[in-house]
């Protein structure tokens, strides 16, 4: 099934289908988002999102706007307006490239959709998920 995974400000962990659609929900604590922002990120990246969840609590978030919430997270993950700081080749999708390359993992592709990320590697593929936060545009792939 295609669709992707995305944390909001509030620390709500949504995964939506392809249509936009929640089809379930995690709230996340504080330290759970800090510590996923120090895992993946670094620079201003990560000063960004760090900012943007210190005073984030999911608790507070009422389950209308949950299982509702605004239309700009599946835009923000579906917009063809900006693609991440990529090298040219990784962006391609070349398998014979992926297949060469040892030190490339999940998190360096950058995908809108969950399909994309098992595309990148193909059959034997380890990434699965497309996960996007905050206000970035797109997302990067999972295990």
């Amino acid at each position: 099934m295609d669709g992707f995974l995305h944390i909001d400000d509030h620390g709500i962990l949504r995964h939506y289908d392809g249509d936009g659609k929640v089809l379930d929900y995690a709230r996340l604590e504080l330290t759970e988002l800090t510590a996923f922002a120090q895992e993946r990120y670094t620079g201003g990246t990560l000063d960004d999102l760090l900012a943007v969840w210190k005073d984030a609590d999911s608790s507070l978030v009422e389950d209308e706007m949950i299982w509702n919430p605004p239309q700009d997270h599946f835009a923000l993950m579906n917009s063809e307006d900006a693609l991440p700081d990529t090298p040219e080749t990784l962006k391609s999708g070349d398998a014979n490239l992926l297949e060469a390359s040892a030190m490339l993992s999940c998190r360096d592709f950058f995908c809108r959709q969950n399909s994309q990320c098992s595309l990148a590697w193909g059959t034997s593929s380890p990434c699965r998920l497309c996960l996007g936060v905050s206000n970035r545009t797109g997302g990067y792939c999972n295990p």
